[in-house]
């Protein structure tokens, strides 16, 4: 019989929640419920959910990191300023509002005896908003880059390097542009 894990699990929504995008909200809907798994594990499973969001106003891309554990939304956004800060707030708040429903609606209150309901982060009422905050001090894009920011922010938190982001990570996009293209080529190759 093989050993269970007990690395920290996680998973990934595919599209954000929004009404606007109906197929987009059925397909959060079904990842959240687990009947949509994309890395084979339900969220009520895991310790960490990676999101992109679409901040449609702005044509931007910015990634929310659920941490289930610590029931807190981080936001990485690689546009700085009060202004975009802003444009991003109102979608950050309709997560925080949606996944506590979520969490509810799951019952991953007594499905994950994990988590300390008396006190800390869980010992608020269960539909009570979840905390995000924004990421401080994250490399700022130049162009439209910020897909591969998105993409490059997601891929150090997998590889669990996510305090390690450059901070010229501007003057590297050509390269991850092409490390992407490059892995996209290989996956495409082997199916």
């Amino acid at each position: 019989m093989a050993e269970e894990d007990d690395s920290e699990k996680g998973t990934m929504a595919e599209e954000e929640f929004y009404p606007e995008s109906s197929l987009g909200y059925l397909k959060g809907v079904a990842t959240v419920v687990g009947e949509y798994l994309f890395c084979n594990n339900p969220c009520v499973l895991t310790d960490h959910v990676l999101v992109y969001v679409n901040i449609q106003k702005q044509k931007h891309w910015i990634l929310v990191h659920f941490d289930i554990k610590e029931r807190m939304l981080n936001v990485y956004n690689s546009m700085y300023g009060a202004v975009n800060k802003k444009r991003a707030l109102d979608h950050v708040k309709a997560y925080s509002t949606m996944l506590s429903f979520y969490l509810e609606y799951l019952d991953v209150y007594s499905s994950r005896p994990d988590l300390n309901l008396v006190e800390g982060p869980y010992s608020v009422g269960k539909r009570e908003l979840l905390n995000f905050k924004f990421i401080d001090g994250l490399p700022s894009q130049v162009n439209s880059d910020c897909g591969v920011f998105v993409i490059k922010f997601a891929d150090l938190f997998i590889l669990r390097k996510i305090d390690d982001i450059p901070s010229k990570m501007s003057y590297l996009v050509a390269a991850y542009r092409d490390d992407l293209a490059i892995s996209l080529f290989i996956h495409a190759r082997r199916k």
